[in-house]
């Protein structure tokens, strides 16, 4: 299990099977990359980051006041604008921030792999034989704290009615799905850490399989929120250096930094 998250699980790839007489079992490739983590808005920001050394590590500011917990470091996805990546930006209202970032991912792996959902043509793949598999431990817990707070200040009426559906862990896989023309099997993974990892496993799977010719999979994660475990819980740094030197392979293991 990852110890620390340094680069977020929010990339998406894009998987294709191609056949072959002499196999059997259809080779799957990774054919597109996505990615929008602490470090860099794409993947390949994201990489150049990494081999330079950055650190995505700052100081919270997705909700208010954090010094008033012993943790004030996350790492954030930062200048991010959900609407952008919707082909109705109303339609990002009604869902929550980490499938905000799984349907950006999205659209970037497939942009980078250059290939057209739709019925015909060269490079491009039936709607029907695509699928979405993304993971994510925490969903729209955002969404969660948000619509309890609501209720308990406003009312119940005042609840969304978009709330359910923005919270459920398989949402950001049926938008990304929507967004994206992908008709084929479709649901979300839970495996904590390792639920992107759970999902492009599953993807794998199911090309080999014959479930689809392209799967586009991976995992997203929003959990920074006001009641998150950057309260100190155990397990949790609490050290309020922005720069903090880990090594998820040392036998001393400093605690974890939650991240986007």
């Amino acid at each position: 299990m990852v110890r620390r998250a340094v680069a977020a699980r929010c990339a998406i790839l894009a998987c294709v099977g191609y056949f072959s007489d002499a196999l059997e079992h259809p080779r799957v490739v990774v054919t597109g990359l996505g990615a929008l983590t602490g470090v860099g808005n794409t993947y390949r920001s994201t990489w150049d980051a990494i081999n330079a050394g950055k650190s995505g590590v700052a100081t919270v500011s997705c909700f208010e006041e954090p010094e008033r917990f012993p943790s004030t470091v996350g790492c954030e996805v930062k200048d991010f604008e959900g609407k952008a990546w919707f082909a109705n930006p109303k339609s990002a209202n009604s869902n929550d921030r980490y499938t905000h970032l799984a349907v950006a991912a999205a659209k970037q792996a497939l942009e980078d792999s250059g290939l057209v959902i739709a019925e015909g043509g060269e490079l491009s793949a039936h709607p029907d034989r695509v699928g979405v598999m993304i993971g994510s431990a925490f969903g729209g817990i955002a969404t969660v704290e948000a619509q309890c707070e609501q209720m308990r200040t406003r009312g119940p009426k005042r609840v969304s009615p978009f709330a359910i559906p923005a919270l459920l862990g398989n949402t950001a896989s049926g938008v990304v799905g929507i967004e994206c023309n992908c008709k084929g099997p479709n649901f979300g993974v839970v495996s904590a850490c390792a639920s992107g990892t759970h999902a492009i496993g599953e993807a794998s799977l199911a090309i080999m399989r014959g479930d689809c010719d392209v799967v586009v999979c991976g995992g997203s994660e929003a959990q920074c929120w006001s009641q998150s475990p950057v309260d100190g819980r155990p397990g949790i740094s609490s050290n309020p250096s922005t720069s903090p030197k880990s090594n998820s392979f040392s036998m001393i293991l400093e605690p974890l930094i939650l991240a986007s």
